[in-house]
């Protein structure tokens, strides 16, 4: 317990230190003899730390972890179990990650389970994802209206902090379609729900989302405003070691310093984020970053020092 309110309070390596103590004193006691099982959720901390590694900048390693958990859940033959696997971190993390052929393996998986089992909220979750995943392929006609659907759906349910994983990208998705002012509005409440329930580990990708939506809607003093944003998100997903945020912010703001002619300061804050991967340079944020930096590098403007360009990119 204390693991988990430590991951959604935004102190991610409270929440890593608890949960692997947590694994580690349920292996011995599994290497001990009989032991308890509780309610066949043992596996939780499982998926938490898969989620966690994901945030720190362990995409591999985050994969992994969500790969044998749901192997672990499928070999115990428990349709809640499962669900919970696929739900919260296999389907998510895959996503995140940009592997939409796993994902959807993963998502297929948990519709006909939950469907199966008539679990319905593990079933609105199910599409919730589906329709992430129509998104990330390019199909907002299909994805948007399932995912605020489903969206809606778990709106009503305890679901806490499934609706701020989804709310980030059907803000996003809107803006993408071209509604703007709809999508600003949705930040803003997200925001406001992310602050007043404490759920500070998704909020450094709320602001990231609230100044990319600033610059589509091109207000007056809206590259201003959207750069502050980013440097918010930047700094607060520095404090809470959710690397993962780190990069996507900071990748936002080196499109912006490039849309502003300043490439010095794009390749500077961008670099710094990048260099600390260790792993996962075929994921979907670390391909980005690397082919902005790449172009970057290959039209700096005339105040981008040389130090700026120098070395080589994964």
């Amino acid at each position: 317990m204390i693991a988990i309110s430590s991951h959604y309070l935004c102190d991610q390596n409270s929440a890593r230190h608890h949960i692997e103590r947590v694994i580690a004193n349920s292996d011995a006691a599994a290497d001990s003899g009989p032991r308890i099982i509780r309610f066949h959720f043992d596996l939780l901390p499982m998926g938490f730390l898969a989620r966690v590694l994901w945030l720190q900048g362990l995409p591999e390693q985050a994969m992994a972890t969500a790969e044998r958990l749901v192997e672990h859940a499928k070999a115990r033959d428990h349709a809640n179990s499962l669900c919970h696997a696929l739900a919260l971190a296999a389907c998510p993390i895959s996503l995140w990650a940009g592997n939409l052929d796993l994902a959807e393996l993963y998502i297929d998986a948990l519709h006909e389970i939950s469907n199966r089992h008539a679990l319905t909220l593990w079933h609105a979750l199910g599409r919730a994802h589906r329709g992430v995943l129509l998104i990330k392929r390019g199909d907002l006609h299909a994805g948007l209206p399932q995912l605020r659907a489903a969206f809606e759906e778990c709106r009503v349910a305890p679901a806490g902090y499934r609706v701020l994983v989804f709310i980030a990208e059907l803000t996003e998705a809107l803006g993408r379609a071209g509604r703007i002012s709809e999508a600003l509005a949705a930040a803003e409440e997200a925001i406001d729900r992310a602050e007043r329930t404490a759920e500070g580990w998704i909020m450094a990708e709320l602001l990231r989302v609230k100044g990319e939506l600033l610059r589509l809607d091109g207000a007056p003093g809206a590259e201003d405003l959207a750069e502050a944003c980013f440097l918010q998100a930047l700094q607060l997903a520095g404090t809470q070691d959710a690397l993962a945020w780190e990069l996507r912010a900071a990748t936002s703001l080196a499109r912006l310093h490039r849309a502003r002619n300043r490439s010095a300061e794009a390749i500077a804050c961008l670099r710094q984020i990048y260099d600390r991967f260790t792993e996962g340079f075929g994921t979907a944020d670390l391909v980005a970053a690397k082919r902005l930096l790449d172009e970057l590098n290959e039209a700096p403007d005339e105040a981008c020092p040389a130090a700026a360009r120098s070395g080589p990119l994964r």
